[in-house]
């Protein structure tokens, strides 16, 4: 929940705990360090492996966080022998078929990643998980168009579940991403971040990454209404008020108030990454 709501320092601090608590149990410890990967952390997810082998080597979630670690680090050759062994022991492992299909892809095989794909698909059809790996996998090769599909269907068979707020959750992560791409990923972006703020009782960072891809557009008064909902919704939101500030001191009547939010962050956050800059700023 703290990777998806973009709060890594809180969501590294509580890996640290879930491992030193419970340093013999391999699936607990796949998942950390699945969760380490999602914050772009390939040392401590590979130190973790090195250690959990140890205890159980036959595990297949340590092989397919290994190759996730290799991939992570771009030793693409190494990471597919790990998903190629992966298949030998489980040929039903969809994540195993997703991996091989993105490095597949980025080799520019494209016949064989869709083969991949395509099986990965076979093998789970009706799973939001497998989609949901599919869409991020279409990102990072910056197939827009497609990851914004398998997003779609991911909703839709977690909704079917009543699972909206893994629904949610996913449309913010992958708006998130789709932000930062073309402009056609940036109104894909909106139509996803949109309809994550408008549900029952949407999180505030439905609000916030709305905001910031606002402000993107050079829209501030959406921009502005937007972070304010953010912080609504979370009166302790320091990235929020954040934001906020830096979007108000662009207009002259709205310095005052950009300076009153800009301190509200120092005062959330005096030892945060940006609080340099903020004193800077009101300086």
């Amino acid at each position: 929940a703290l990777v998806v709501a973009a709060r890594d320092t809180e969501a590294l601090q509580v890996l640290e705990a879930v491992v030193a608590a419970k340093p013999s149990d391999t699936t607990l410890l796949a998942a950390a360090g699945q969760a380490f990967v999602a914050l772009g952390r390939p040392a401590p997810a590979r130190a973790l492996v090195r250690e959990a082998v140890k205890i159980n080597p036959q595990s297949t979630s340590l092989q397919l966080l290994s190759g996730e670690v290799a991939l992570l680090q771009n030793r693409l050759d190494q990471a597919r022998t790990i998903f190629r062994r992966v298949l030998k022991a489980r040929p039903r492992s969809a994540q195993a078929h997703v991996a091989l299909g993105r490095i597949a892809a980025q080799k520019k095989r494209t016949r064989r990643a869709r083969r991949h794909f395509a099986a990965a698909l076979r093998t789970r059809p009706k799973d939001p998980e497998v989609r949901q790996q599919l869409a991020m996998a279409f990102l990072r090769l910056r197939r827009y168009k497609d990851a914004f599909r398998q997003t779609q269907k991911a909703v839709s068979l977690l909704i079917d579940r009543k699972q909206r707020r893994r629904a949610v959750e996913l449309q913010i992560a992958v708006g998130r991403r789709l932000r930062q791409g073309n402009k056609a990923a940036q109104k894909k972006a909106q139509e996803l971040l949109f309809e994550a703020s408008t549900g029952a009782d949407p999180p505030p960072m439905a609000f916030f990454e709305l905001g910031k891809l606002h402000r993107q557009k050079r829209d501030r008064a959406r921009a502005v209404w937007c972070f304010k909902q953010a912080i609504k919704r979370d009166p302790k939101f320091a990235l929020a008020y954040l934001e906020l500030g830096l979007t108000q001191r662009g207009k002259r009547r709205w310095r005052r108030k950009a300076r009153r939010n800009l301190k509200r962050y120092l005062a959330l956050e005096p030892q945060g990454k940006h609080a340099k800059r903020v004193r800077k700023l009101l300086r």
